[in-house]
């Protein structure tokens, strides 16, 4: 029962996909005693909208829920987890 009521379930309507103006870097080092967690992680970030880039980097123009970061605590992976905004063009630019 303990454990029952300890677990996280994610709750999907909570995390419906909504379009930000800028794009957001999701990047994580989990460690493997976190797999579950970090599946819990993978399943958020596809629901959001976000695309994996490499295999624990992710990347979206999405507006993260503020539920996001608080689940990220529940599960107790926040430690590992990078959230980054880009918000500034890089220096190279497509040849015309």
């Amino acid at each position: 029962l303990s454990n029952f009521q300890n677990s996280f379930s994610l709750n999907k309507d909570s995390y419906k996909k909504k379009t930000g103006e800028t794009v957001v870097v999701i990047s994580y080092d989990i460690p493997i005693a976190f797999n579950k967690e970090r599946n819990i992680l993978r399943d958020m970030l596809s629901t959001l909208g976000f695309n994996l880039v490499h295999k624990s980097v992710w990347i979206g123009k999405v507006l993260l829920p503020e539920r996001f970061i608080a689940d990220l605590d529940k599960l107790g992976i926040m430690d590992y987890v990078e959230i980054l905004e880009v918000t500034k063009n890089g220096t190279l630019k497509p040849q015309k």
